[in-house]
């Protein structure tokens, strides 16, 4: 997943997540544009931050816990990518888009056939394939063979670099904490 941050929310964001995490996006993150940066980290690496984030930025009854805009500025636009993702229509078997999308999605599959943006489970890369129904172009996705050097997010050692314990809550709950 990629997101982009400007200078003052990703250093809100290292400054407050754990070590491993901080040093993660230091590592892949890019400059991009004018006074931001993209970061490009799994979708269970960008799940951990979210939580390890609203567990600090929100008091006990939903308020603001800090007086940095900022942080919650990268907060927002964090969320809106791991929803936008967890409930991308490649995780759903025999689901897809109308028109001709591109994406190669990673995913974890289940022995009983959920496809999950985290594991445990079967890592594999869904790749798009393309179908012509009455004159309209459908897209779905299946998993494919991809060769792992193309990108780190197509390795399953850089998804699983950020799986730990406390993340088996993400699987009971398909990834939607409560608050």
């Amino acid at each position: 997943m990629k997101i982009t941050l400007t200078y003052m929310e990703g250093r809100a964001v290292m400054t407050r997540v754990s070590v491993d995490l901080a040093e993660a996006m230091h590592e892949v993150r890019k400059h991009c544009w004018n006074k931001s940066h993209v970061y490009v980290l799994p979708a269970l690496a960008w799940r951990r931050i979210l939580d390890e984030l609203r567990a600090i930025g929100y008091g006990p009854r939903g308020g603001y816990a800090e007086r940095t805009e900022s942080l919650y500025s990268a907060i927002a636009k964090i969320a809106d990518a791991v929803r936008a993702h967890e409930l991308h229509p490649a995780f759903v078997d025999g689901r897809g888009v109308v028109g001709s999308a591109t994406e190669i999605v990673p995913a974890f599959l289940s022995d009983d056939g959920i496809r999950s943006p985290y594991p445990p489970g079967r890592f594999a890369v869904l790749m798009p394939e393309h179908l012509i129904s009455r004159g309209t172009m459908l897209t779905t996705w299946y998993p494919g063979r991809w060769s792992p050097g193309e990108s780190p997010l197509h390795s399953e050692g850089f998804h699983l670099r950020f799986w730990v314990e406390g993340c088996v809550d993400l699987v009971e709950h398909r990834g939607v904490p409560e608050l």
